[in-house]
């Protein structure tokens, strides 16, 4: 007889750690926003939050090789989602965010460094010489070679 209660009690006790985890899970995809950034969900003041930690991701790793899927996935949302919510947060989508970021250390690297324009572009994350040149020439009209002559300064 205490075999069938100890075995009662812990298919019990088995049933409701199944319930609570079942309860969590549902808790956590139902309400995921406010479980994750609280009552005002991403949709209101932690969006900008969230676009924010991105944004400071790809500030330190602009040079890396880095995808929206990627970026996405750190933040655990679909690369979809993401994608809408960092154009609404910042006003531009994710790879010309991503370009300006490298364009702009790549201003500074020609200003500041007598490094090469190979160099300077495999730095900020191009690894095609002639694609940097082109993306450069398209955002400032000017090539890198031209900008380095007229506007280096020794450090």
């Amino acid at each position: 007889m205490d075999q069938r209660r100890t075995d009662s009690a812990a298919l019990g006790l088995v049933f409701a750690l199944y319930l609570l985890a079942f309860m969590l899970i549902e808790f956590a995809v139902n309400d995921r926003a406010a479980l994750l950034y609280g009552p005002e969900g991403v949709n209101g003041v932690y969006s900008a939050g969230l676009c924010c930690t991105a944004l400071g991701y790809l500030e330190a790793h602009y040079a890396e090789k880095i995808s929206l899927s990627t970026v996405a996935a750190m933040l655990s949302f679909s690369p979809e989602h993401f994608s809408r919510m960092f154009v609404k947060e910042t006003g531009m989508n994710f790879v010309t965010c991503l370009n300006n970021l490298r364009m702009k250390r790549a201003m500074e690297l020609l200003e500041k460094t007598d490094k090469k324009i190979y160099e300077i572009a495999e730095e900020v994350g191009y690894s095609s010489v002639s694609y940097f040149s082109t993306a450069f020439k398209k955002s400032f009209g000017e090539t890198p070679n031209r900008y380095q002559q007229t506007n280096h300064h020794d450090p």
